[in-house]
């Protein structure tokens, strides 16, 4: 999904390697933006990833900033790729907000381009923060052109967190 000069941007993603694993797919000529809420998280991703830079060849630099999802600070068309792994359900603000994210990577994804949004949705019907609940997972969906009754064709794995079952939903979504 990744290749050689496409521009990428990693929303949440500070503590984790896929930024990495993006450098290493779009290479030199190619970009990798991290935006994080939390300005602690940006500082210790860019400390934990500048040592495995600096031993990679043919690896453009990885940008960390300190953003919104909810107010991206990128133009129109930005990117190739917009990715989001488990954030979204930890955007604050309630569904207005993560609608409002979901908007926001829409807007600077380039036409053509993919969005990869994965999202934990709590199934027993209650409400926590940690999770989405169905209803506002099915209104991402719709927002999205996606059909939410036909679950079997986004891929969804379903678990338990301590004994609350919840699914984590990916979404491949092409900007037309």
């Amino acid at each position: 999904e990744f290749r050689r000069g496409q521009a990428v941007v990693d929303i949440g993603g500070s503590f984790t390697t896929l930024p990495i694993a993006m450098a290493r797919r779009v290479r030199v000529n190619g970009l990798v933006d991290v935006i994080d809420l939390d300005a602690e998280a940006v500082e210790k991703g860019e400390k934990a990833t500048l040592p495995i830079l600096l031993d990679m060849r043919d690896v453009n630099w990885i940008r960390y900033k300190q953003g919104d999802a909810r107010g991206l600070p990128y133009l129109v068309d930005s990117f190739d790729r917009v990715v989001c792994v488990s954030t979204l359900e930890h955007v604050e603000g309630g569904p207005e907000a993560r609608f409002k994210a979901v908007s926001e990577m829409m807007r600077v994804l380039k036409p053509g381009g993919l969005l990869l949004l994965t999202f934990d949705i709590r199934m027993d019907g209650s409400k926590d923060g940690a999770f989405l609940d169905r209803a506002e997972a099915s209104a991402i969906l719709t927002m999205l052109g996606i059909d939410p009754m036909a679950p079997a064709k986004q891929p969804t794995t379903v678990g338990f967190v301590d004994d609350i079952q919840v699914a984590v939903m990916m979404i491949r979504w092409e900007k037309s």
